[in-house]
C-alpha cells in the first residue's frame, strides 16, 4: 500500500479533529474528550493488522489515527495551558 495515501486520510482526519475537539473538550471537559481520542488512535493502530485481507482498511485505520491522534494532541495542549 502507498504510505502518502494513509499520511492523506490521517491529515484530513486531523483536521476535522482539530475543529471538532476543541470545542467538545471546552464544553464537555477535557478529560471527556482525551480518553476517547486516546482510544480512537489505539484502534486505528491496531486496525492496520488486517490491512492484507481489505485494501480499504488502510482508510479507515489512518481515518481513526488522524482522528485520535489530533483530538487528542489539541486536547491535551488546551489542558495543560488550562492547568
Amino acid at each position: 500500500m502507498n504510505p502518502g495515501l494513509y499520511f492523506t486520510y490521517f491529515g484530513v482526519a486531523g483536521v476535522i479533529a482539530n475543529l471538532t475537539a476543541g470545542y467538545l473538550s471546552d464544553h464537555l471537559g477535557r478529560s471527556r474528550v482525551v480518553w476517547p481520542a486516546l482510544i480512537l488512535m489505539s484502534v486505528g493502530t491496531a486496525v492496520l493488522r488486517f490491512l492484507p485481507v481489505s485494501p480499504l482498511i488502510i482508510i479507515i485505520s489512518s481515518s481513526l489515527a488522524g482522528l485520535g491522534f489530533a483530538g487528542g494532541l489539541i486536547t491535551l495542549m488546551a489542558w495543560i495551558a488550562e492547568g
